[in-house]
């Protein structure tokens, strides 16, 4: 009787701290993509600097952006959905005036720990041209 009732309690107790386990899934975390454009009549080039905050659990990400010479849309909240393991993510604003592209916006695949990047906002690469995607460990 007293094994069984040791049990239970162990049992119990790793039952509880898994429930409560928060789970990340391979998504989550922050991630970065860069682009070089064009060189600008004094020399300097265009540059773009996407950063995503992907929280898969409260089904939400997050882009801002730095640039050198180029505009700024799209900047905000994305809803996700995963469709045939590719990860979509939703502009959440205005789309006609705060971000002009269609939904999604960016598609996110990976295959291991390597991940990439599509979207019409890159301008700088070809029509459906996965991008490298680097993931950024925040100190």
């Amino acid at each position: 009787m007293g094994g069984f009732i040791k049990y239970l309690f162990i049992f119990s107790c790793l039952w509880s701290a898994n429930s409560f386990a928060i789970t990340q899934t391979q998504w989550d975390g922050n991630f970065r993509v860069e682009e070089l454009g064009e060189q600008l009549n004094d020399g300097s080039q265009v540059f773009l600097q996407y950063n995503l905050k992907i929280d898969s659990k409260n089904n939400r990400a997050s882009l801002s952006m730095t640039t050198w010479h180029a505009g700024i849309t799209c900047i905000g909240d994305y809803s996700l959905k995963i469709n045939s393991g590719v990860l979509a993510l939703y502009y959440n604003g205005d789309e006609e005036n705060a971000c002009p592209y269609p939904s999604p916006q960016f598609e996110i695949s990976n295959k291991g720990k390597v991940y990439y990047i599509k979207g019409k906002m890159f301008s700088y690469s070809q029509p459906g041209e996965w991008l490298p995607l680097k993931r950024i460990t925040l100190k």
